[in-house]
């Protein structure tokens, strides 16, 4: 492949072909550690662009410091365990077994850089990117829901931070039952109703409004179950605000995303009137 190729020629020219693992490995590997690391690295960010450009990868943005810095370390550390470990002694092999822990290295700054780490859930890149996956295989979502936690900020003050951030992974677990969900904000949720099945095997008679309010009902009473069985959130008036639209295909996603918070911030106007405000 063109990685082995690219990454071995430049190591070949720069390490000891013969390394005595039992005398001069630590010294030949400091020298390489000194002189090629850098070099070794731009190799292979070089093959990553190339590898993207030609759909052989998922692209990811090298221009980002902290993906270039997090690649580096990995490829560091396995020139670390390989080379001192005298596992091999040529460019090619460290190639060969570095490329496909590369891949995974990869899959996980994707995987990072779509979702939430608190929660798991989707961020806002996440969902965009979703939405285009949608595309691409010619379907459209049915609706979107928005989701804001009201007298959050009450749980952080009152109890804790921790305790807030489990309610958070809690509230997200709990809207990801069936759909797709995306935290696109401190404790603001959005929630992307589809049907991955084909036009011609959907034989129910349901219209996307009809799905959307029962999908409103399941969180609505899923949430309530939820808060009465933790006693803390019912005493902070802790509740869950929404607001949705159906699916328009002529309107992007951040419109349909606005149209809901819109309907979400009546809905928490009137939980703040009902039950007092803290946030």
């Amino acid at each position: 492949m063109l990685f082995y190729s690219f990454y071995a020629k430049i190591y070949k020219v720069m390490m000891p072909k013969n390394i005595d693992t039992e005398k001069d490995t630590e010294k030949n590997y400091d020298v390489l550690r000194q002189r090629n690391t850098e070099l070794a690295a731009e190799a292979v960010f070089s093959y990553l662009e190339k590898a993207a450009q030609e759909n052989v990868l998922p692209h990811i943005d090298l221009d980002d410091a902290t993906t270039r810095e997090t690649i580096f370390q990995a490829i560091v550390g396995l020139a670390d365990n390989l080379f001192m470990q005298g596992s091999v002694e040529d460019a090619e092999s460290f190639a060969k077994i570095v490329h496909p822990k590369l891949e995974s290295i990869m899959e996980k700054l994707q995987k990072e850089a779509m979702h939430d780490p608190l929660t798991g859930a989707l961020n806002r890149n996440g969902i965009e990117k979703f939405i285009d996956y949608l595309d691409e295989i010619g379907t459209t979502p049915q609706a979107l829901i928005a989701v804001d936690l009201t007298n959050f900020k009450s749980i952080n003050d009152n109890i804790s931070h921790l305790r807030g951030d489990e309610v958070l992974k809690e509230v997200s677990d709990i809207l990801r039952e069936g759909d797709v969900v995306a935290r696109i904000g401190g404790d603001e949720f959005v929630v992307v109703l589809w049907d991955d099945r084909p036009e011609s095997e959907r034989t129910e008679n349901i219209t996307h409004e009809e799905i959307l309010n029962l999908v409103i009902d399941r969180i609505s009473v899923r949430i309530k179950e939820f808060i009465d069985n933790n006693a803390d959130l019912a005493n902070l008036k802790f509740e869950v605000a929404k607001g949705a639209t159906v699916w328009d295909p002529d309107k992007p996603l951040n419109e349909h995303i606005k149209i809901a918070l819109d309907a979400m911030k009546v809905d928490k106007a009137t939980q703040h009137e009902e039950n007092g405000k803290y946030r």
